[in-house]
């Protein structure tokens, strides 16, 4: 008997696609052949040319989550870089436009490789390359755009932004930490990644100024660790029910200023979705990935880049006293942070 042909035939909604996914990793690629049947992978051909570049811009930021004007920018620094190749020994060249779009179309969707790579014609090997290249061009530019103001300039303008929200000054970032669900790492021990509900996860702890720009990130398993009040890092009062009005004032203007980090982490989440729950088969990619998205939320700020419409993102938020393990501090360092909070409380 002939093999029977299987084609599986992609619907019009794909343009938006929100679909799960089992599996997102190159590492396991499903088989095109089983028993007999061949399951021929239906692909777009010229995407890009015929049908990405005919999109409205509404188009264009719905399913690819940045402007175009954005996306133009970061295409041509990409190219220039060395992690775009100029020669290829005579194979078929993915443009660097090509290499951003489906690094783009898979962050933002809840999506998987197999279907990107469908959809921009190339095999899931290829997609898996394009996707590295990509994740190392902007883990090398991190460092230039993540970072914490350095200039008296710089630092004063950030604080005089802050101060214009809540009234506390000199502040220089508001941190806090946000998990990032994933899948068990393979050869690692589970219960290393349980967060407090005993899922497997991520802690991305992230710094962020006024403008809801991270000028500091990092990833590591779930802590229990309460952030401590130091000199340079100041929490909010306990309330045990016998706070001054002064103090209670203070922790309202606090609050204010931490749902600064926490509606960053939405707008970064909200704009890629893939964040919401991450399939990769090792925690290095899950780190890398978290940390380029980290970057492409950076740029999309600077060029004012909004977010476009989407159903509100449930973010899974780290309790006030719960955070990374971090250093617990000298005593001095404790003790001056004491004054500047009692300071800070009658500003």
């Amino acid at each position: 008997m002939d093999s029977i042909q299987i084609i599986t035939l992609m619907e019009s909604g794909i343009l938006s696609s929100s679909s799960s996914s089992d599996s997102s990793d190159d590492e396991e690629l499903y088989s095109v052949t089983c028993n007999g049947i061949h399951h021929v992978k239906p692909k777009v051909k010229d995407f890009v040319v015929n049908v990405v570049h005919s999109f409205t811009d509404d188009e264009f930021l719905r399913n690819f989550r940045l402007s175009r004007t954005t996306v133009d920018i970061i295409v041509t620094d990409f190219m220039s870089s060395d992690y775009y190749p100029k020669y290829t020994a005579g194979k078929p060249t993915i443009s660097a436009e090509a290499h951003i779009l489906m690094f783009l179309w898979f962050a933002g969707n809840k999506t998987v490789m197999r279907i990107v790579a469908q959809v921009f014609n190339c095999s899931e090997s290829s997609f898996f390359v394009v996707f590295n290249r990509v994740v190392e061009f902007l883990l090398n530019i991190l460092p230039s755009i993540i970072k914490m103001p350095t200039s008296n300039d710089d630092k004063i303008q950030c604080a005089y932004e802050f101060q214009q929200i809540a009234g506390i000054p000199d502040v220089l970032g508001a941190i806090d930490g946000s998990y990032i669900s994933i899948r068990k790492p393979k050869h690692k021990i589970r219960s290393t990644y349980f967060n407090r509900h005993h899922d497997c996860s991520l802690t991305l702890q992230g710094i962020c100024n006024a403008k809801k720009k991270f000028v500091d990130v990092f990833t590591e398993t779930p802590g229990d660790a309460a952030y401590p009040l130091e000199e340079n890092i100041i929490t909010p009062f306990k309330d045990y029910g016998n706070l001054t009005n002064n103090e209670k004032l203070f922790n309202k203007n606090h609050a204010k200023k931490r749902v600064i980090i926490e509606n960053t982490f939405g707008l970064l989440k909200g704009r890629f979705r893939q964040l919401l729950k991450l399939d990769f088969s090792l925690a290095e990619k899950d780190s890398n990935f978290i940390l380029a998205c980290c970057v492409l939320h950076n740029l999309c700020t600077d060029d004012d880049d909004l977010v476009p419409e989407q159903p509100p993102v449930e973010l899974e938020e780290l309790p006030e006293n719960v955070t990374l393990n971090i250093h617990p501090g000298t005593l001095q360092s404790r003790e001056k942070g004491f004054q500047k909070r009692k300071m800070l409380c009658t500003w």
